[in-house]
């Protein structure tokens, strides 16, 4: 509810001052939700928060499930099938879980299945032009960048190992299909600017790894799921940063203060 929130009132929606004040966060750190929080912005803005939640949580369902149907459609004529396989990925026991935990930014995955119709079109089936093919996977990379960075980077991982499989499977693919690949990552490219400007704004931005939001990110990762951890190399890259940081502009947006409650 914050971006909504933020633009109401022009604030700035990537950054608030009004957790660990005076200092402020990066919002950006924490899964956004930008494109959800904004369909159902008239919502939170009538009813409330929690109505508003409950619409983002319902919002990404049907719109997982949606887009799950596209994707099986590719796959099969018989549209009673695809609705079936769109309401198993829809409720499936992931996103049902997800929802109990609250964590609507990993109920929101429409995203997903359209990186898997885009990735398939180009790798594959190439029937489609090229800038089609390289739009769409531009736009569903940014849709889930701005949603949940962390199943961007899970969809890279698997995309890559299925790019490998590929190739042990099939061998050197002909110059044809090669270069249609290129053709599409050329319309894909533009994309990356707007992933990189987010990127950038999280790490340089105001309130970018404070001590706070990087103490978040080692107890999550040290504490809770390994107390015997031993910091390694990106731990010590981690810390880097954040001294880099905190000495450079420790207080920086200080000056801000909250605004007053009415």
């Amino acid at each position: 509810a914050w971006i909504p929130f933020a633009l109401g009132h022009g604030l700035n929606p990537a950054y608030t001052s009004y957790l660990h004040a005076p200092v402020g966060i990066n919002y950006l750190w924490p899964p956004p939700d930008i494109l959800y929080n904004l369909a159902v912005w008239p919502i939170t803005a009538a009813w409330g928060v929690a109505r508003g939640f409950d619409a983002e949580i319902a919002l990404g369902i049907v719109t997982s499930a949606f887009c799950f149907y596209l994707l099986a459609r590719r796959w099969t004529r018989n549209a009673w099938l695809a609705t079936l396989a769109g309401a198993m990925f829809g409720f499936s026991p992931y996103i049902a879980s997800e929802v109990v935990m609250g964590h609507s930014y990993l109920v929101e995955v429409a995203a997903i299945p359209l990186l898997a119709i885009a990735v398939d079109e180009i790798l594959i089936q190439q029937r489609w032009r090229a800038r089609s093919s390289g739009i769409l996977l531009g736009t569903a990379a940014t849709i889930q960048a701005v949603t949940s960075e962390e199943l961007l980077f899970d969809c890279v991982i698997i995309g890559v190992l299925a790019i490998l499989v590929l190739l042990l499977l099939n061998g050197r693919p002909s110059r044809e299909r090669i270069h249609y690949v290129g053709r599409c990552t050329v319309w894909a490219l533009p994309f990356t600017s707007i992933l990189l400007a987010l990127i950038g704004y999280q790490f340089f931005g105001p309130g970018a790894l404070q001590v706070g939001r990087i103490g978040w990110i080692q107890t999550m990762t040290q504490r809770k799921w390994n107390p015997g951890h031993r910091p390694g190399f990106l731990d010590w890259i981690t810390n880097l940063i954040v001294q880099s940081q905190s000495q450079e502009r420790p207080m920086r947006h200080a000056h801000r203060q909250c605004p007053r409650q009415r």
